[in-house]
């Protein structure tokens, strides 16, 4: 049982196998962050489910939902440091229709001129715009701005108490001066700025796919 044991090998030998494997499997679904539903048989060969249909029509998304998150707006909340709500909330959106886009334009988030900072029963909310912007403008740069004007709104007596909870330290390997507030601007204006695909049966799936490989 000792030699058996030992031809095993380590623990640690067969925790790296597993987790390549893992690694192996989920990598055939995934490109650039988005995962792509593809019945891969062997290298630029993909399968598809076939049950004897005379004719089969099949597309890349067909077993996945679109969502364009640019046709809805939700309030995007949290909370902070002592249960403290805060709500990022849209003034004068606009989002193009049928699909036509302003010439030369992409429709950016911009912290609002005025009153772009307020507070009510339902906790503090700030204020921003969803309009048209020329391409020169982008959105890492209108968020920087809006960082600076909140982290000097915050400094007012009426929301010293969020304070330190929104400008709380949330560093990462690449922004070491990244804030709690920066981090969920980011969140929320890429939340709705990029379409993406649901999956309808995500699970029956991969445990198809599972099988498979």
């Amino acid at each position: 049982m000792r030699q058996q044991l030992k031809a095993g090998g380590s623990q640690e030998d067969l925790t790296n196998e597993v987790f390549s494997h893992l690694a192996d499997f989920f990598r055939r679904y995934y490109h650039q962050g988005d995962f792509i539903s593809l019945r891969r048989y062997k290298k630029d060969v993909y399968a598809i489910p076939y049950e004897g249909e005379e004719v089969k029509l099949h597309w890349a998304n067909h077993d996945q939902y679109y969502i364009k998150t640019s046709e809805y707006f939700q309030q995007y909340r949290f909370k902070i440091e002592g249960g403290l709500p805060v709500t990022f909330c849209l003034r004068d959106a606009t989002t193009e229709k049928d699909n036509n886009k302003a010439q030369g334009k992409d429709r950016l988030f911009r912290l609002c001129e005025e009153d772009f900072i307020t507070q009510d029963d339902d906790g503090l909310k700030i204020w921003f715009t969803y309009q048209p912007e020329d391409k020169s403008t982008k959105q890492d740069t209108l968020i920087a701005e809006a960082l600076e004007k909140v982290a000097e709104a915050l400094e007012a007596t009426a929301y010293k108490s969020h304070r330190n909870g929104l400008l709380k330290p949330m560093p990462t390997e690449k922004n070491k001066g990244r804030t709690l507030l920066e981090k969920q601007l980011k969140d929320y204006t890429a939340r709705n700025s990029f379409d993406y695909f649901i999956h309808k049966d995500l699970g029956g799936f991969l445990q198809r796919e599972l099988d498979l490989h």
